[in-house]
């Protein structure tokens, strides 16, 4: 949901400015998902996946015409925002990424959404069905999950595999309910536009769009990221910022930054590298070498 969509957006800016660690820099990702997020509202859940959607590449670079740096983008140039009955979450969710040297790759996200998933089971099997399914509705005509033929399910999960020259760059997914497709993508901006590695990139403070209440912004005040930046970011029209120091204090708060689980790979060294995201109880492993004798 909306990564590619962000990801077209953010192309029309250079990787220099992106790179920035600038408040400027800050409300271009905070307008980046505010559009993409808008937009993907505006087409039918089964066309998002055609690439032809109103955030293609040719269209998002007109829809980038929209941000200029230091100002946020009007509210009324949006469509009228999701009803909240519509994206009722949770944050029961958990992400795994594997890659092993013969070049299968898995970003995999499953979550139970609010507690006990869809609350059905399987007379025998013993648990309840996950992974969202409790986002559809039968009743609520003007909800994305709103149940007809052919019906995919509508979820921010975005379990990612990115590739460069048609090998793994990195592999990876995060929890974190409305906020996951803007947390993703800024990691993945990071490690391209910022060159960073995938642990940097992964621990690097975040700026967020979304969750509870929808309309927020999210920032992490740690270095670089200093707290006249969040000044800066009411100055230019966002009134309503969540701030949070690190390393916070509390499950609660760790989980509205996400919990990124990524692997990436490095071509010319053959090596692996896993991260567990600090901001929740993460941790990456790889398989015990035992050495065999004559």
């Amino acid at each position: 949901m909306c990564i590619r969509d962000r990801l077209n957006l953010l192309e029309n800016f250079a990787s220099d400015f992106v790179a920035e660690d600038s408040a400027e820099r800050h409300h271009v990702l905070l307008d980046t998902f505010r559009i993409a997020a808008a937009d993907a509202r505006r087409v039918d859940v089964r066309q998002r996946h055609s690439g032809r959607g109103p955030l293609s590449k040719k269209n998002a670079r007109n829809r980038a015409k929209l941000i200029v740096p230091g100002k946020m983008v009007p509210k009324d140039t949006f469509s009228t925002p999701l009803d909240p009955e519509c994206a009722r979450i949770g944050e029961n969710t958990t992400q795994v990424s594997v890659a092993d040297n013969r070049g299968n790759v898995v970003s995999l996200t499953q979550t139970l959404a609010r507690s006990f998933g869809s609350k059905i089971a399987t007379p025998g099997l013993g648990f309840p069905y996950n992974s969202l399914l409790a986002v559809y509705s039968a009743d609520r005509a003007q909800c994305p999950g709103y149940l007809r033929p052919k019906m995919p399910i509508v979820t921010p999960m975005s379990p990612t595999i990115v590739l460069k020259d048609n090998n793994l760059f990195v592999a990876l997914g995060s929890p974190g309910s409305n906020k996951i497709p803007p947390l993703v993508s800024e990691v993945i901006s990071n490690m391209v536009d910022r060159n960073m590695g995938v642990r940097d990139a992964v621990t690097a403070p975040r700026v967020l769009w979304g969750g509870a209440p929808a309309k927020a912004a999210f920032i992490e005040v740690f270095a670089p990221n200093r707290k006249k930046q969040v000044s800066a970011l009411e100055e230019m029209g966002f009134v309503d910022i969540v701030p949070l120091r690190y390393p916070p204090k509390g499950k609660t708060k760790m989980n509205d930054f996400g919990g990124v689980n990524a692997v990436a790979y490095d071509p010319q060294t053959g090596k692996f590298t896993g991260v567990g995201d600090p901001r929740r109880w993460g941790s990456a492993m790889g398989p015990r070498v035992v050495a065999t004798g004559d």
